[in-house]
């Protein structure tokens, strides 16, 4: 049986006004939905307990959530276009079409297609009818209609990769459009896949920090090989941007990779400029001093470095290594 931790990301950004709706350029659109900064709102005790106001003045915020591999999540989606009735008055609100949306970076809420259960992403529905859903691929080829339930389901194509999903709502008050974002961080060929590292044990993976790649990818026929540099795993811990892990010495960690990967290299960091091998075997990684780690991983269409910090033991042992506080496992975005 999965275990499964709640995971509420309070977030919600209302899209200024201005009648774009059908804006599908691809200026400035981040290939990568899961580095949306998410902008935190203060807890609303009527929020969190679902009383919603009986006559909104705006519609309500609305969550999408899903779950896979060992955690449960739930975001809330961008606000869109509405017609909306209050207090007599009729407002038309008219936002930017949604990959104009995503490019500017408004849309928080992002679904890994890959790592969704079963009936799979749902819409918490707050007295309202779901009554369409509408897919806008990232590559601007053809939108199309997704397939949902009464309940608030939705059912993507297996060809859908990155792009935006606009869910259309119907409440007593009015009709509303919201984006959330999806992508699918294994099967998605344009790039590496996200990998995810497991404790012995424990169904809960903590998402790796993808760092430079060289991958090659086919447009039109031809191969094209494309190779991309990152800052070092060091100083991504100096930015406090690497994904943190708590073990105990000697415990087993585990990295789930994709079929026809292996790992060629493992390292812990000493300083900046100095490593020292980790003791690895297949996919299995042997946790015994606190440090900054890198894996790199070969797959069939390239290689990529993926890293991490480790805590093991005393946190302070090693003064010469970047200090974190422990992190949770992180979401599936």
């Amino acid at each position: 049986m999965k275990k499964y931790v709640a995971l509420l990301a309070l977030a919600g950004i209302i899209l200024a006004t201005g009648c774009t709706s059908s804006d599908t350029s691809s200026a400035a659109i981040a290939l990568d939905p899961s580095e949306t900064e998410i902008a935190a709102l203060e807890p609303d005790i009527a929020f969190l307990t679902r009383e919603a106001p009986t006559e909104p003045e705006t519609p309500p915020q609305e969550l999408v959530t899903y779950s896979g591999n060992g955690l449960a999540s739930a975001a809330v989606m961008t606000l869109g276009s509405y017609t909306w009735s209050y207090q007599g008055e009729d407002t038309d609100s008219c936002s930017a079409g949604p990959l104009r949306a995503y490019a500017d970076g408004l849309i928080t809420a992002v679904v890994d297609l890959d790592l969704v259960s079963e009936n799979e992403p749902k819409i918490q529905l707050s007295g309202a009818e779901l009554t369409g859903a509408q897919f806008y691929p990232l590559d601007e080829s053809e939108s199309c209609a997704l397939d949902c339930t009464p309940d608030g389901s939705i059912s993507f194509p297996s060809e859908a990769y990155s792009g935006v999903a606009v869910v259309s709502l119907s409440f007593p008050q009015g009709n509303a459009d919201y984006y959330f974002a999806v992508t699918r961080s294994q099967t998605d060929p344009s790039q590496p896949p996200e990998l995810y590292l497991y404790l012995s044990g424990t169904d809960i993976g903590l998402r790796l920090t993808k760092c430079g790649y060289t991958w090659t990818v086919e447009d039109n026929g031809e191969a094209l090989t494309v190779s991309v540099d990152c800052a070092t795993p060091w100083q991504l811990a100096q930015e406090n941007k690497l994904s943190t892990t708590s073990a105990e010495p000697g415990s087993l960690l585990k990295i789930g990779l994709p079929e026809n990967a292996r790992i060629i290299s493992a390292v812990r960091y000493l300083s900046e400029d100095e490593t020292e091998p980790l003791d690895y075997s297949g996919n299995t990684i042997t946790a015994l001093e606190s440090g900054v780690c890198r894996i790199t991983v070969e797959m069939p269409q390239g290689t990529c470095d993926y890293a991490f910090d480790l805590l093991t033991g005393d946190m302070q042992s090693d003064p010469a290594q970047p200090a974190q506080p422990a992190q949770p496992a992180e979401t599936a975005e």
